[in-house]
């Protein structure tokens, strides 16, 4: 969900392109951070995973830019950006059994 979750960061940034490229993501190797693509940490999830969090991030941006449209504040986004990665994680645990 590390990259649900960086789509928060990204409403936060004059440009979703200026944001997304690449995020930063813990190696686990003396507390450093690399960056990495969007895709590249997709294509380490299992191919039918990959596709759906693909899918339910285009839902949240396409959710975003319909807000934004409308005039609705940061913070009402943020909000919603981190409720709905909440949601699809909890989701995630339970079609899991965790």
């Amino acid at each position: 969900m590390a990259a649900a979750s960086s789509i928060i960061y990204a409403t936060a940034a004059p440009s979703v392109v200026d944001a997304i490229p690449a995020t930063a993501v813990p190696t686990f190797a003396k507390d450093s951070w690399k960056k990495h693509s969007l895709d590249a940490m997709l294509l380490d999830l299992p191919p039918e995973e990959a596709h759906r969090l693909r899918i339910e991030i285009l839902a949240i941006i396409a959710a975003v830019k319909t807000m934004c449209a409308r005039g609705d504040d940061f913070q009402t986004i943020r909000n919603f950006v981190r409720t709905r990665c909440e949601q699809n994680h909890m989701d995630w645990k339970r079609e899991r059994g965790i």
